[in-house]
């Protein structure tokens, strides 16, 4: 169901942005479970020098974000189907208790499903991509303001 896709796409982004330098590597573990073996290795590769940073400068971030809309049923090129779903989210973060200015992210999570049977768990997720893209939404919105505010003024200069 939507439900159980959602779920389970909410749960990947609030493990890979939502973190305490404390736990990030256990929480990050976790996370890697769920990946498909190609992923795993970049993932794994990609995070361990950021962990370290993490418990070095004492980060703990978290995000919030709109739940999405939808969740896409697309088809890779060799014909295999798989689910895609993206989040838009603020991330805050601290370090060494210090407030650090605000970002935003965008992240697309691609996974497959599959059923089993005669388990405790109904169902397998696979992740097979995470693609993340930051953006400053402050210093967007600040040039965006300036814009505004000359454009106003040369409206202001015509008449």
């Amino acid at each position: 169901s939507d439900e159980t896709l959602f779920s389970f796409s909410d749960w990947v982004v609030k493990q890979l942005e939502s973190f305490d330098y404390t736990d990030v590597a256990e929480q990050y573990h976790d996370l890697e479970k769920y990946m498909a073996p190609e992923m795993r290795a970049k993932f794994v590769v990609e995070k361990k020098t950021k962990i370290e940073k993490y418990k070095k400068l004492a980060v703990v971030q978290y995000i919030t974000f709109s739940k999405p809309n939808q969740i896409y049923q697309k088809t890779s090129s060799n014909g295999d189907s798989y689910y895609e779903v993206t989040y838009n989210g603020t991330i805050q973060r601290y370090s060494n208790d210090d407030k650090l200015k605000p970002i935003t992210e965008t992240v697309t999570v691609k996974f497959t499903t599959s059923s089993l049977e005669n388990t405790n768990r109904k169902w397998f997720f696979n992740i097979l991509d995470i693609q993340r893209q930051y953006s400053d939404a402050n210093e967007s919105e600040e040039k965006i303001s300036s814009q505004n505010i000359l454009n106003n003024k040369g409206i202001t200069n015509e008449k």
